[in-house]
């Protein structure tokens, strides 16, 4: 999302009010350090996933609460892909249908490891819940895993969601 008015005018030339809007939405943006007059955000949900036994496993079929900034692609079922590069606060949560011996939720960011952000829990049926802030570049994915053992499949609902919270560190 860039600047989507001139930067110079010519002699002559009519100045709409929609241009006079959109010249005040920038001018808004760029004063509150924001890339442009919607803040990047994306929030995803999942009604429920069974997740089999002692299986890492990708959280799917996702669908979009809000996505202002085209993050989510439902060709990358798993992904929330980063398009505006900044600082964001990521969350996750994941509740499951039943108790087991352990519960991870993480996030894997552009496919490595996740021993940054994992929330793990014992021989409870809670949710799991991970909140973090990093700054990312545009082109960057995170995707949400989980994990159970409790000696069969388990029923998983997730949500999961990016919002951009400012341009640079």
């Amino acid at each position: 999302m860039a600047w989507t008015t001139p930067e110079t005018f010519t002699a002559g030339q009519t100045l709409t009010a929609a241009s006079m809007n959109a010249i005040s939405g920038n001018l808004d943006a760029l004063n509150d350090g924001r890339p442009s007059a919607v803040t990047p955000v994306c929030i995803l949900t999942d009604s429920g996933q069974s997740i089999s036994n002692v299986t890492d496993t990708a959280i799917t079929g996702y669908t979009e609460t809000l996505d202002t900034d085209g993050m989510y692609d439902a060709g990358s079922p798993t992904r929330i892909t980063i398009n505006t590069a900044g600082v964001y606060v990521i969350t996750a949560n994941v509740l499951w249908s039943s108790t087991a011996t352990r519960t991870d939720l993480y996030v894997k960011i552009d496919g490595g490891s996740a021993t940054r952000w994992r929330d793990i829990r014992y021989s409870t049926s809670e949710r799991n819940h991970i909140t973090f802030t990093l700054a990312f570049t545009a082109g960057q994915y995170l995707e949400a895993y989980v994990y159970q053992n409790s000696g069969g499949s388990r029923n998983a609902s997730t949500d999961f969601a990016a919002t951009f919270v400012s341009s640079g560190a």
